[in-house]
């Protein structure tokens, strides 16, 4: 949480595209922590399957809600996806 804090008080002096790469990253800080011991300690399992559960969740998760999020926005209009 004070990382977060930190983050956003640099990306508001350092602009939109420097604030949202720092975000990204720093959001990510602690997967790439654990992938780098786990590196360190020859746990190659770890490593695949902690990138693996964080593709398909951010995949998945990401998806669903933007898809329920558009559904509950627009009640009763019908949606097209054309782009």
């Amino acid at each position: 949480m004070l990382l977060q804090i930190y983050c956003r008080q640099i990306a508001f002096f350092t602009g939109p595209t420097v604030g949202g790469l720092l975000n990204a990253t720093c959001g990510n800080i602690t997967e790439l922590i654990i992938a780098i011991f786990a590196l360190s300690n020859n746990q190659i399992a770890v490593v695949k399957y902690s990138l693996l559960g964080s593709i398909l969740s951010n995949l998945l998760l990401v998806l669903g809600t933007s898809l329920l999020c558009g559904g509950i926005a627009n009640l009763g209009v019908e949606q097209k996806y054309d782009r």
